[in-house]
């Protein structure tokens, strides 16, 4: 399922258990020309493909963001998540049992990642959560929750870029 505009996209409930929903092997793509959002229990839900939301595709440094309300939710299933914004991206949860080094990847070229609130945890996952990021995460906006990552000799793996550094970091706990 391919869903693009050049300007704002906005998913909401529709009421149903999930909002959108692709078989197995299927991929969804969300390209916004400027922002994403997904509102209040909203639920995207991907058997074993890849989701992929792109905010701001439109050429230049834009801003635009992707906002995940608290309650909305993406499930990949087994599949591969891909958040790419140039401004913040909100997250509300973001979930898969990809046990792979690419299982996770958010990135922003101009601001940051966000917790979007605490209904979720904000990533739970089997495999690498990779984070490309300007703008170090922002502490007062809520501390991330992670429920599971990639054991790595007993230990969770996260790996996070800082862009405007160029620095990787890699954290076990």
């Amino acid at each position: 399922m391919r869903i693009e505009t050049q300007a704002d996209l906005t998913i909401r409930d529709s009421g149903s258990e999930s909002d959108l929903q692709v078989g197995s092997g299927a991929n969804i793509t969300l390209l916004a020309g400027r922002d994403i959002g997904l509102g209040t229990d909203v639920i995207v839900i991907a058997i074993e493909g890849t989701v992929t939301l792109t905010a701001d595709t439109t050429p230049g440094n834009n801003g635009g963001s992707i906002n995940m309300h608290d309650r909305s939710l993406i499930d990949a299933g087994i599949g591969r998540i891909r958040l790419t914004a140039d401004g913040n991206i909100t997250i509300g949860g973001v979930k898969t049992n990809n046990g792979s080094g690419t299982a996770v990847e958010l990135s922003t070229s101009s601001g940051t990642v966000v917790d979007g609130g605490d209904h979720f945890p904000d990533v739970d996952t089997n495999g690498r959560v990779t984070v490309n990021t300007a703008v170090s995460p922002d502490p007062s906006k809520g501390a991330f929750h992670f429920s599971s990552m990639r054991r790595l000799a007993g230990k969770a793996e996260f790996k996070l870029k800082d862009t405007s550094t160029g620095v990787w970091g890699l954290i076990f706990f």
